[in-house]
C-alpha cells in the first residue's frame, strides 16, 4: 500500500485503498505524490516506492495500451454514462493510446459480489459494534450492508 492508512477508520482492511479526489490528473498525481509512501505508523507502506506519477504525467498517453471494457459489462449502464465513457475511450486514442478488446474470466458483478462478503465480514469486525446499536445514528444504507446474520458474527470472533 503506498499511501498510510494509519488513521483511516478501516471497513476492510484487505479492500481499503485512500487516494485523492482531485479536478484534474495532475492535481490528483501532485496529492497522490505527497500521500505516498513510507508510514512508521503502517508497515505496509515500507513495501513500495512512493514512485514518480507526477514525473511521467506530462509525456501523454501515447504508446500507452488500454483495454475496454466487454460489450458484456456495457448492458445496463445509462446512456450517458457510456456516452460519456465512449468519449474518453476515443479522445485517448485520438491522443495515441492503442485501445484494446479483453474478455474477462468472470463478470465484473461476480466480483462484486465477492468483494461484498469482505467487506462485509471485515466491516463487523471494525465497526459492528456500531451498526448493532440502534440508538447510534448510522445510516440505514449503511447498516444492513455491515450487519451479518449469527453464524456469521460468530465465526468473525473466533
Amino acid at each position: 500500500m503506498r499511501i498510510s492508512t494509519y488513521g483511516v477508520l478501516p471497513l476492510s482492511s484487505t479492500l481499503d485503498t485512500p487516494g485523492p479526489l482531485a479536478r484534474s490528473v495532475e492535481d490528483a498525481a501532485l496529492i497522490y505524490r505527497a500521500l505516498s509512501g513510507p508510514d512508521p505508523r503502517d508497515p505496509q507502506t515500507f513495501a513500495w516506492d512512493a514512485g514518480g506519477s507526477a514525473a511521467t504525467l506530462r509525456r501523454g498517453v501515447e504508446g500507452l495500451r488500454l483495454a475496454i471494457l466487454p460489450d458484456a459489462e456495457r448492458i445496463g449502464v445509462e446512456k450517458e454514462v457510456l456516452a460519456a465513457y465512449d468519449a474518453a475511450v476515443n479522445a485517448l486514442a485520438r491522443l495515441g493510446a492503442r485501445i484494446v478488446r479483453v474478455e474477462f474470466p468472470r463478470r465484473l458483478s461476480d466480483y462484486a459480489g465477492a468483494t461484498g462478503v469482505i467487506i462485509g465480514a471485515e466491516g463487523y469486525r471494525f465497526v459492528g459494534h456500531l451498526v448493532d446499536d440502534d440508538t447510534l445514528p448510522t445510516d440505514p444504507h449503511v447498516r444492513p450492508r455491515i450487519q451479518l446474520d449469527e453464524a456469521s458474527r460468530r465465526a468473525t470472533t473466533l
